[in-house]
């Protein structure tokens, strides 16, 4: 919830001009309309206080719906590299495992 607010402040630097925007409307514009806002909102909002406890199906689903907040925390190059370590490659098994 802290990151979902925190990032309705904190400036960028514009593609054109390359100056620091620090308009917080021009911030939260851009945050809700080409950022993470939505992402960032499904992963905090509380749905349990809104489904029934009886219903723990469709909450195990919802709870679905954070998963692409995680894309955000996991290192692109790092999860690259380590599904060339599972590819075809002449290396051996036990040198993969090793990798």
């Amino acid at each position: 919830m802290v990151d979902l607010i925190s990032n309705f402040f904190h400036s960028y630097v514009d593609q054109d001009t390359y100056e620091e925007v620090k308009d917080l409307k021009l911030i939260a514009r851009k945050y809700v309309y080409k950022g993470w806002f939505f992402i960032d909102f499904i992963s905090v909002f509380p749905f349990k206080w809104f489904i029934s406890s009886n219903k723990t199906t469709l909450t195990k689903l919802l709870r679905l719906l954070r998963l692409p907040r995680l894309i955000k925390l996991i290192d692109i190059s790092r999860f690259k590299k380590l599904i060339k370590s599972f590819g075809g490659s002449n290396e051996s098994r036990d040198e993969k495992i090793v990798a």
